[in-house]
């Protein structure tokens, strides 16, 4: 099931801020709700960099305002503010982001093809499939495709050409990769598309702290060439 929500229900913002040529953030479209991961990503990840962004932004508002400050007054002071506020809760959205990207790649690599017409163990199985192999390497290679991979593959001759390296069988690594990935989706579709959705909503929080940063990093913009001080 889905996890994207109606239009009218999505949350966050299109751009960072009103300004004109603000940078892209996107709007949070999932169901938070839905999915511990996801809120974990809306909440830690994706509102923690906007809020960030925001929090900058009006520091240095405030701090113009006072009019105690030259241009690389305002800067200095706003780095220093950067660096004891705003970057540490930075870095605990991209720890969460790193997390949640291990998790995903460890359940990803679970994700292996599982064969079930006939029993590994069973020697009259192991004899089978040594025979099967036997008539795939004698096998031209359009006659091998239309066995293996056409409309309706024999699952006998699938499995011994996955169980046994392209020497013992005939089968070119191209064509075991499809099948394995064809096996896989078919064992694993469910649990495939979630992931590919779950890697989508990474995708966007990671996006959301690049555009943060990058604000950021604008905002305080390079250090000058002159050692003026903070106040005037």
């Amino acid at each position: 099931m889905s996890l994207v929500m109606d239009q009218k229900d999505w949350r966050g913002r299109a751009r960072l801020n009103q300004e004109a040529n603000s940078p892209r953030v996107g709007a949070w479209i999932w169901n938070s709700a839905k999915d511990a991961t996801v809120q974990k990503l809306e909440q830690r990840v994706y509102n923690a960099s906007l809020e960030a962004a925001d929090a900058v932004r009006e520091k240095k508002r405030q701090l113009e305002a006072t009019k105690r400050y030259t241009p690389e007054g305002v800067r200095v002071a706003l780095r220093g503010y950067i660096n004891t506020e705003i970057a540490p809760s930075l870095e605990r959205a991209k720890t969460e982001l790193t997390t949640v990207k291990d998790e995903l790649a460890a359940r990803h690599a679970k994700i292996k093809p599982k064969f079930s017409a006939t029993d590994p163990a069973d020697p009259v199985s192991a004899i089978r499939k040594m025979e099967v192999r036997t008539v795939m390497r004698a096998m031209p290679h359009r006659d091998l495709v239309r066995t293996l991979a056409g409309p309706n593959p024999d699952p006998l001759f699938v499995e011994a050409a996955l169980e046994a390296p392209e020497a013992l069988t005939g089968v070119p690594q191209s064509l075991r990769s499809h099948l394995q990935a064809l096996l896989v989706v078919a064992q694993f579709g469910p649990v495939i598309e979630e992931l590919q959705e779950l890697s989508d909503v990474t995708n966007a929080a990671e996006h959301a702290v690049a555009v943060a940063v990058g604000d950021i990093q604008r905002e305080v913009g390079p250090p000058s060439m002159n050692k003026e001080n903070a106040n005037d």
